[in-house]
């Protein structure tokens, strides 16, 4: 299955600078709508940057006029089932991330891989899978 995400009358990137992040997840699904396990894979559409801004990691964004492929590589192997493709805006991304950073445990989430993840590859969310982050004001502080 293919899904195409093209920006059209959009004079800039899609989406705009680092703090929006769109999600495209495509899934099979049965005669009852339920994902099937194993099934889905999610790409990243947006800009990821060091939360301290010193440097860019990714930057998977459409640029104006332009237009994403997605191929999802799964076979519809038996009756019944169906492909089913989502578009998901996570609009402040970047700032759930930075102020989660600020917060008084000084821990931040996992960033989601800007690459192709799929079910069977994902690291579950764990706390080991997080990240320490470090203001200058705590660097200039530590003994």
């Amino acid at each position: 299955m293919t899904l195409t995400i093209a920006s059209v009358s959009v004079g800039h990137h899609f989406p705009t600078y680092v703090t929006p992040l769109v999600v495209v997840r495509g899934e099979l699904v049965d005669r009852a709508g339920r994902p099937v396990p194993g099934s889905a894979e999610e790409r990243m559409i947006g800009r990821q940057v060091a939360l301290d801004l010193s440097r860019q990691i990714a930057d998977t964004r459409i640029p104006a006029g332009g237009r994403a492929r997605f191929v999802f590589r799964r076979r519809l192997d038996r009756a019944g089932l169906r492909f089913r493709g989502t578009v998901t805006v996570r609009p402040d991304e970047s700032y759930a991330g930075f102020f989660q950073c600020c917060s008084p445990s000084g821990r931040a989430p996992a960033r989601p891989s800007f690459g192709r993840r799929s079910e069977s590859r994902a690291a579950p969310p764990s706390s080991s899978s997080s990240a320490t982050c470090h203001s200058p004001e705590s660097e200039r502080n530590r003994p």
